[in-house]
């Protein structure tokens, strides 16, 4: 099962490194190719026996961001109560999965950081919030032990500072 959740890791952050670079305003495109790498890297985490309260964050982020989709879609602003939902829902999965531990309030924060990305209107603020999110996806993975995760989230921080050099800071200089 660890060879399965190596694999399901590297697709999971194919599709988010593809995210991590997109660049303008195309966020429908973002939150699919999010979505799907949510939904691989959880299942990683099943597979690996590491990590639960990464995958059912996981898998929670990947509703959150199918319902922002929708949002988007219909060109109208997430509401603010939906929000506070989505931060609630992440922090009493966690809780309920993991405990009241280290892993769960670095999942917790993790998540907190994820929902203020997918709430971004553009490819810079949305590259900034995933470069705090995926420090501390790291700073979990450690923690669990979760290695195959490990590699996805170190990979997925370095593409999302190439990605905000390339774009933000290169484009701020021209």
């Amino acid at each position: 099962m660890k060879e399965l959740a190596f694999i399901l890791n590297l697709l999971g952050l194919a599709a988010t490194l593809a995210a991590s670079l997109i660049k303008g305003e195309k966020m429908k495109k973002v939150l699919v190719l999010i979505l799907i790498g949510n939904a691989l890297v959880a299942i990683g985490y099943l597979c690996s026996g590491t990590g639960i309260n990464g995958a059912a964050s996981g898998l929670l982020a990947c509703v959150q961001t199918l319902i922002n989709f929708i949002f988007d879609a219909k060109n109208k602003p997430i509401p603010k109560w939906l929000i506070g939902i989505y931060i609630a829902s992440f922090i009493a999965v966690n809780i309920l999965v993991g405990g009241l531990t280290v892993a769960t309030l670095l999942a917790s924060l993790a998540c907190i950081a994820f929902i203020v990305s997918i709430l971004q209107k553009n490819g810079k603020n949305f590259r900034i919030c995933a470069i705090i999110n995926t420090v501390i996806w790291i700073s979990y993975d450690i923690f669990t032990g979760s290695y195959s995760a490990l590699i996805t989230h170190g990979t997925i921080l370095a593409v999302n500072v190439v990605g905000f050099l390339i774009h933000d800071i290169k484009k701020k200089k021209a």
